[in-house]
């Protein structure tokens, strides 16, 4: 019998080296992905289940995926050999189930994805604005008729009559769109299993154009959070410190906040960008006193830039 709600997992795979998850910190894409599921309103309600492998260990495409509806992969350069694999065997075990990359490495690279891994559709670029309307028509229509409407979309990739179709690419979407990243549906997040830091996503893109980097491929553009936001997200980590799903030192009682910018200024640069994130985390710290929070026994952070900007810090 059919049902309205919908099971979607939201799969990252195990990386072969070099990514935060080696100490429990998550890329933030496939948390976004779910709560735009998760407000998107449409025929389906989805019931989600975010597995990062490197956390949750090893996904049985076979057993974990049995009922499940749409399965939606992200993958780097370095997880993508997993992420065909168990997209593959997905499909083997489960004919009907509805498979959607996307991710840094599938987005440029559709043909191959889709050949290799046998996707239903590959998103190119970022997905919030897109991922629940695409669910929708997956689960909706059958062949010509889901092709029909697939057409009707941009920024994605699919096969029709053996030809692959890349549709014009969409506007770079607000990247407030989601507000805050669904922690709620992260598989195997206890206190038992807290994350090692919370992730603070205050930008998206880059201020460079490298043209080996994957990171402008996927986040086109610099655009920079608003401020509000920005402290909605901070308020959220804070929260799950206290709710013990974020790993606070037995020393001081902080927990570390790692900013995931990609900001690679190049040096005649780098000092604006640092005055700028200074400047913003200052805001941070007037806002949270006034509500009667000391940030600096809350948190510390831990950001990513160019080591020319340590001589200004001395």
């Amino acid at each position: 019998m059919s049902t309205r709600i919908k099971n979607v997992v939201l799969l990252q795979p195990r990386s072969t080296g070099g990514n935060f998850e080696y100490v429990a910190i998550p890329r933030q894409g496939m948390l976004f992905l779910s709560s735009a599921l998760r407000d998107h309103s449409g025929p389906y309600l989805y019931d989600r289940d975010i597995w990062f492998e490197d956390r949750c260990g090893r996904i049985d495409p076979d057993r974990d995926l049995d009922g499940v509806d749409l399965l939606l992969v992200t993958a780097l350069v370095n997880e993508t050999p997993r992420a065909y694999e168990i997209a593959r065997l997905a499909r083997q075990f489960h004919p009907g189930i509805k498979i959607i990359g996307g991710g840094p490495q599938m987005g440029p690279l559709p043909a191959e994805a889709i050949e290799q891994a046998g996707l239903d559709v590959v998103v190119q670029r970022e997905a919030e604005d897109i991922i629940g309307d695409l669910c929708d028509l997956l689960l909706t229509y059958e062949g010509r008729d889901l092709i029909t409407e697939l057409h009707k979309l941009d920024g994605i990739a699919f096969m029709d009559d053996g030809k692959l179709v890349q549709k014009p690419f969409r506007r770079m979407i607000d990247p407030d769109l989601v507000e805050l990243p669904d922690f709620a549906s992260m598989r195997g997040l206890t206190r038992q299993n807290p994350m090692a830091a919370g992730v603070l996503e205050t930008s998206r893109g880059c201020t460079e154009s490298c043209t080996y980097c994957e990171v402008i491929q996927q986040f086109v553009g610099y655009r920079r959070i608003k401020p509000e936001t920005e402290l909605k997200r901070l308020r959220q980590l804070m929260q799950m410190a206290d709710d013990g799903l974020i790993h606070k030192s037995p020393f001081d009682g902080r927990f570390p906040v790692f900013i995931s910018d990609d900001l690679h200024s190049p040096p005649r640069r780098a000092t604006k960008f640092r005055d700028e994130r200074l400047q913003r985390s200052l805001n941070w710290r007037s806002a949270l006193t006034a509500e009667g929070i000391d940030p600096e026994k809350q948190f510390f952070f831990i950001s990513q830039n160019r080591a020319e900007l340590g001589r200004t810090l001395r």
